[in-house]
């Protein structure tokens, strides 16, 4: 990050989100670690894309290298319909789920390979914790949290369909996942919902909601 060059066209590319002051100030931490930087300059390319575009809403996934769990680049995708960020978040937890087990296969044959011993290999996979689902359920619990900061307090209520994808833009869930933390919210109280109907088990992308 100390090359000239590259600091050159990280300020082209990245003209907003104040990323390098941001860095800097992560580095005199002297803590920093690698998934931090990253963090810093998706959040202010991000917000690049979203005012040079006029888009509403941007995410961001990672594609990680085949045999090693680090980024090998970010793709981002930028919408101005909330339809659009919730077409995208429900084909990237597939995408990412496939890529998971694509990827352990790939280290399962490659070590294999390298030592001989692919029964081994093939059981300590079958043993080890998934960590795709660990950062799915993360997610959720993340965007429990957005959902109520999003939430407007006031009287003046928003629609549920625009609180859910401005969640869907911060967090990587499903909008089937965001219904079902608003049904419990709502359920609990912590989430008013003027419009809900008898029998409906989870909110219409119409209904109105606010916080309680």
């Amino acid at each position: 990050m100390s090359d000239h060059a590259i600091v050159a066209g990280l300020d082209e590319l990245i003209p907003f989100g104040d990323w390098r002051t941001k860095l800097e100030e992560a580095e005199r931490s002297q803590c920093v670690t690698p998934a931090e930087r990253k963090a810093i300059l998706v959040e202010a390319f991000s917000q690049s894309l979203k005012q040079l575009g006029n888009y509403d809403y941007v995410a961001e996934t990672t594609i990680l290298r085949p045999l090693r769990d680090r980024p090998l680049y970010c793709l981002f995708y930028a919408t101005r319909h909330p339809k659009g960020i919730e077409v995208f978040r429900d084909c990237q937890v597939k995408a990412l789920w496939k890529e998971s087990e694509t990827r352990a296969a790939n280290k399962i044959k490659h070590a294999a390979i390298l030592t001989g011993q692919g029964e081994f290999f093939g059981s300590l996979h079958d043993m080890a914790p998934d960590k795709l689902e660990s950062f799915l359920d993360n997610q959720c619990i993340e965007a429990e949290r957005s959902l109520l900061e999003l939430a407007p307090k006031s009287s003046v209520l928003t629609s549920f369909e625009k609180l859910r994808a401005q969640v869907l833009a911060r967090h990587v869930v499903r909008p089937s996942d965001v219904n079902r933390i608003a049904a419990r919210l709502h359920d609990e109280k912590q989430l008013l919902f003027p419009d809900w109907e008898p029998g409906k088990r989870v909110p219409k992308p119409h209904y109105r909601v606010r916080r309680a």
